[in-house]
C-alpha cells in the first residue's frame, strides 16, 4: 500500500476483487497484478480465487 493506492500480485492467474465496508465489491478483475485507488474508502480487503488456491488478505486501512 502507497497512500491510498493498494497493489497486489500473485504468483499465478486468479480472478481477484477488492472488498469494501460490508463486503462491498469495489473492483474485480483476472490476471496476475491488481491495483485499486481506495480514495475515502476506509477499509479495503484483497480476496482471489485461481488454480492454485484461494488468498484472503487482512483489510488495508486507508489514511485518505
Amino acid at each position: 500500500m502507497e497512500g491510498t493506492h493498494v497493489s497486489v500480485r500473485l504468483a499465478g492467474s486468479a480472478r481477484g476483487r477488492f472488498v469494501g465496508s460490508g463486503g462491498r465489491i469495489l473492483a474485480e478483475s483476472e490476471g496476475l497484478e491488481f491495483s485499486f485507488d481506495a480514495g475515502r474508502e476506509p477499509r479495503v480487503r484483497f480476496e482471489a480465487e485461481g488454480r492454485q488456491g484461494r488468498i484472503f488478505l487482512q483489510p488495508f486501512f486507508s489514511t485518505g
